[in-house]
């Protein structure tokens, strides 16, 4: 199970972290309109991936490596340096004013899903489109080299909770799925990081009980049991008409999956389309 630590902003520790994050970096700072509030990181031993960096206005995703008190940066990821193809992009950057549209079309910046340790690569996401469900691409980065590799897209409104398999061949994660603004739940997600395919669980599980539209599979957590399986707990319930609505669930389940099996006889979609 590989987890990361989440640190607050530099808004809460602005006398020591951010301190301590501009000083070995202070000449990159004088060259360059460097902004550190509002910015969020995650810590991975003695990683670091603080996203939300404003440089010259361009939110910018830096990796940090500390050793005690000091930090030296290895790589800044900007947008424009992801590698996005035209079919990941929704097509919405000439419609929406309120949120810039940066590199091929990215909107906001780029942020960082989870580090998996065993293969020194770390998984980004950017999102590409924009409402309630949109596209996002998820990118995979070697810390060693900075080389970016696309994976594929998620469709939903919004990733939680990734974290990848004990050999580094899965990553898992939550995926919201919002039903306009009335209701949604937390879909669980495996992406291949070999090839890019997902496979859901909760569309099998949909699949499988031949459920209609209005009611939901919601994932409450899940946890890595071995090499390539998963098991994960949730609950069926009704969708709800009105967001203020107390709706009981149904059922509560536990689930236990093979993936390598899945993958193997095809269950996966094309993340990379």
């Amino acid at each position: 199970m590989r987890r990361v630590t989440h640190v607050f902003s530099c808004r809460l520790f602005r006398l020591l972290s951010c301190f301590l994050l501009a000083t070995p970096l202070a000449s990159a700072a004088q060259q360059h309109a460097v902004d550190l509030e509002g910015t969020h990181a995650i810590r991975a031993g003695t990683l670091e991936f603080r996203d939300g960096v404003m440089i010259d206005g361009v939110p910018v995703l830096r990796v940090l490596r500390w050793r005690g008190e000091k930090a030296t940066l290895l790589h800044e990821i900007r947008p424009a340096d992801l590698p996005i193809l035209n079919e990941d992009c929704e097509g919405e950057c000439e419609y929406v004013k309120s949120t810039p549209c940066r590199g091929k079309c990215v909107f906001g910046g780029v942020g960082t899903l989870a580090f998996d340790p065993t293969k020194n690569t770390a998984y980004l996401f950017a999102d590409t489109g924009f409402g309630h469900n949109f596209t996002r691409v998820v990118v995979a980065l070697d810390v060693q080299t900075g080389a970016l590799r696309r994976l594929g897209t998620e469709f939903g409104s919004g990733f939680s909770d990734a974290r990848t398999s004990p050999d580094g061949r899965y990553l898992a994660y939550l995926m919201g799925s919002t039903r306009g603004a009335m209701d949604g739940s937390s879909m669980l997600h495996i992406m291949d990081t070999q090839t890019g395919d997902v496979v859901s669980l909760t569309t099998r599980e949909r699949r499988s009980r031949k459920l209609d539209s209005e009611t939901l599979v919601d994932v409450n957590s899940y946890a890595w049991t071995g090499v390539s399986t998963i098991t994960f707990k949730a609950e069926i319930r009704r969708a709800k008409a009105d967001p203020d609505d107390l709706i009981e669930p149904t059922e509560h389940f536990e689930r236990t999956e093979d993936l390598a099996k899945l993958f193997a006889a095809g269950e996966g979609k094309s993340g990379r389309q």
